[in-house]
């Protein structure tokens, strides 16, 4: 299938998600995550949810995160040159909502994007080989070509893979592992 025919099947696939089913999938992801991975003192990249787009709760990853002392920064996207800054984030208080309902920093020590360990990225679904599909816009492949070659990237998804997705381009950007409720995938470099 293609990005576009996927995206619009997972974004109403999102949509009929509960309250209640989004908690769960959210807690089960974040044991996955910590069942998987052992955080401790690194610089990690972290989304934080849109709430009208039904996605992940992450702020139960950002707590655990702090608490394995490690720095947690969530990015702030610019439109006009649809890029990513990510800041430094210790609390709720110095977020905004933009006009798509991302909460973004408005305030915080910026870091270089290849200076971070791990990027926890969003997405709608993904496939058996690590491509992913998200809103359509490139951004976080942009993002994640100017990490360093040993950051480790990182999906969270609330659905299992596909099979493939049949249209990628050659700045798409392959993920190593993507977490789900029930599995953790890892992908070939």
């Amino acid at each position: 299938m293609t990005k576009k025919e996927l995206r619009s099947i997972y974004l109403e696939k999102r949509n009929l998600l509960t309250q209640e089913k989004n908690e769960l999938i959210s807690n089960q992801i974040k044991q996955q995550l910590f069942g998987s991975f052992i955080f401790d003192r690194q610089k990690i990249s972290l989304f934080l949810p849109i709430k009208n787009k039904n996605e992940l709760d992450t702020y139960g990853i950002w707590n655990d995160l702090v608490y394995s002392n490690c720095e947690v920064y969530v990015p702030r996207w610019n439109q006009e040159s649809n890029t990513l800054t990510h800041y430094l984030f210790t609390d709720k208080v110095q977020l905004s909502i933009n006009q798509y309902g991302i909460p973004e920093p408005i305030t915080g020590q910026i870091i270089a994007n290849k200076l971070l360990d791990v990027v926890l990225i969003p997405l709608l679904t993904f496939d058996k080989f690590g491509y992913r599909v998200g809103y359509g816009k490139g951004v976080y492949d942009r993002f994640l070509k100017e990490c360093n070659e040993n950051t480790l990237f990182i999906g969270l998804s609330q659905f299992d893979s596909v099979e493939i997705i049949s249209d990628l381009d050659d700045f798409d950007i392959p993920l190593h592992y993507c977490i789900t409720p029930n599995n953790v995938y890892q992908f070939e470099k």
